[in-house]
């Protein structure tokens, strides 16, 4: 009897939204294992499963299927996916008892020990890129006796560029929402045409420590394979009956200007009605070669801005050691970028650790002179979230000496309310703390809001999808940032014993408790309840 191995997605509860992700690292996986083992593998997307009410029925019903399975893998994708990584492990045992439960991705490759402990549920845990030793794995584990009481922890070498194959996209056909997609969804699909990144800012969670073999050095996928990749998107999706899709290039550093240019040369020939969104750097993007091809395709994109505080960007982030040059380039790139029409959005991130008062009002300085005026550009704001295997994680006395940075909840992902926002349980300076952050930023988003409202954003008959997916999600992130603080502050208020208990001092508990006390008393701003003042300000635009 043939093998069977099923790759899961977990549940994720806080990413309730209309937006379904196709979860590419699993296809990837898939294909690879297809192309060398002798195995059946299926996929499970767990992390749009909320028609039940309770995650226990929902986890048990979907496993029915797989009763026959021998190996159950889990996509822990992130650290806010390690507690549903966790329960789903735990549910997958004692239904099978006598399975191979494996886990990987960024999390495991970053804290492997966080999946080892007595009675765990996991055999193997993969720290790096895991398709060659899981191969390896599954071929020796035909042997029954091979079977561990303990986990073992499977360090992984990473791949070389000849390894890197297309992905197998009909296995997006088990994905209910790509068989039987309904108008209202969006269906986003990444795709990933290279490996690491070159580049070492602070807050990225790419490791560049000695807690994996999993290596930092940037591996471009070969330029035909890259375009097979697009191609093979199109060929499957294209013209399908209410599939609503984009294809989202989702590497840290998506090429080079020559090897873009080249890449949209071919798409232009083989699929130039297909969506795309990239991201890109602001120092690696060269407009007048690069903005003729994207004119002609159906591209949007986003640049990693981060901050326009020249402090924050080179002494604090290493995004950039010229952050003059870099600030004045993005504006040079937006200008001709909106006088072709090009839809991009600025990523923000806010409460970086070293961020002050100051350089919250240089970022909205900023953002105000890069706004005015435009038509085809948007703001996508965050607030720092503190992931495990950063410079920053592996440093973290020294931005409190500097800083004097205060990381409130060292291991957040262990938190079962919204790990998400225990992710941003910092206090980045000595002058601002975590709950400021969110106040004082709820100011910048506001009067950018206006700003982009004023302008109205541009309209191009041949890309609606991506005109109402940014009008979409303007008003979404408007009331996302109303809402924030007060989830916010409900979290600290939820974990207040918890920060007593990794030692923070009484002055600050009662800091904390008092500021929160009163914000909970008080009413929210008026100004930001956002349905009324876009119908009351921009009727149009709704």
């Amino acid at each position: 009897m043939r093998k069977k191995l099923v790759l899961i997605n977990p549940i994720n509860p806080s990413e309730l939204s209309k937006i379904k992700i196709v979860p590419t690292q699993l296809l990837i996986l898939a294909s690879y294992i297809k192309k060398n083992v002798d195995l059946d593998v299926d996929i499970l997307d767990l992390s749009f499963k909320f028609e039940l009410h309770s995650v226990d029925k929902t986890i048990s019903r979907y496993l029915d299927k797989f009763n026959d399975y021998d190996y159950f893998g889990i996509a822990c994708f992130s650290s806010f996916f390690y507690i549903t990584s966790l329960f789903l492990a735990k549910k997958i045992r004692d239904i099978h008892p006598n399975a191979y439960i494996f886990v990987g991705g960024y999390h495991p490759t970053i804290r492997p020990n966080d999946f080892v402990f007595t009675n765990s549920p996991f055999n193997y845990i993969f720290s790096g890129e895991a398709e060659k030793e899981l191969c390896k794995l599954i071929k020796k584990l035909n042997v029954k006796s091979f079977r561990l009481k303990a986990p073992l922890i499977i360090y992984c070498e990473p791949l070389n560029i000849e390894d890197f194959i297309n992905t197998d996209w009909s296995y997006t056909e088990s994905l209910d929402y790509v068989k039987n997609p309904t108008p209202s969804d969006r269906i986003m699909i990444p795709v990933f045409l290279s490996r690491g990144c070159p580049f070492t800012c602070n807050f990225c969670q790419d490791p560049k420590n000695k807690l994996t073999k999993a290596s930092r050095s940037w591996r471009r996928m070969p330029i035909n394979k890259a375009l097979n990749e697009l191609v093979n998107i199109y060929n499957q999706f294209h013209n399908r009956d209410n599939l609503i899709y984009e294809v989202w290039i989702w590497d840290p550093l998506f090429g080079t200007p020559k090897y873009r240019i080249e890449l949209y040369k071919k798409l232009l020939r083989y699929a130039p009605d297909q969506y795309y969104w990239a991201e890109l750097r602001v120092d690696t993007f060269k407009p007048d070669e690069e903005i003729p091809f994207l004119k002609q395709l159906k591209f949007s994109l986003t640049f990693g801005l981060e901050s326009g505080s020249p402090k924050i960007l080179k002494i604090c982030m290493n995004k950039t050691p010229k952050p003059y040059k870099y600030l004045e380039k993005m504006k040079v790139i937006s200008k001709k970028l909106d006088e072709n029409e090009i839809y991009h959005t600025i990523n923000i991130l806010y409460g970086h650790p070293g961020e002050t008062y100051q350089t919250i009002n240089e970022t909205n300085d900023y953002l105000v002179k890069l706004f005015k005026n435009k038509h085809f550009i948007l703001p996508n704001y965050s607030i720092y979230e503190h992931y495990p295997g950063t410079e920053i994680y592996s440093n973290m006395s020294k931005y409190e000496n500097l800083y004097g940075t205060q990381f409130l909840l060292k291991k957040w992902w262990n938190t079962k309310k919204n790990p998400k926002m225990a992710s941003r349980l910092i206090k980045p300076s000595n002058e601002l703390d975590c709950i400021d952050v969110h106040y004082k930023t709820q100011e910048n988003v506001l009067n950018i809001a206006k700003i982009v409202l004023k302008n109205k954003i541009g309209r191009r008959s041949d890309m609606p999808l991506t005109y109402h997916k940014i009008r979409e999600y303007l008003i979404n992130g408007i009331m996302t940032w109303k809402m924030v603080p007060k989830f916010f502050i409900n979290l600290i208020r939820d974990n207040i014993f918890v920060l007593l208990a990794n030692n923070y001092s009484k002055e600050m508990y009662n800091f904390m408790k008092n500021k929160i006390d009163k914000l909970l008393a008080e009413d929210f701003p008026q100004k930001f309840k956002t349905i009324e003042f876009l119908k009351t300000n921009f009727p149009e635009f709704l």
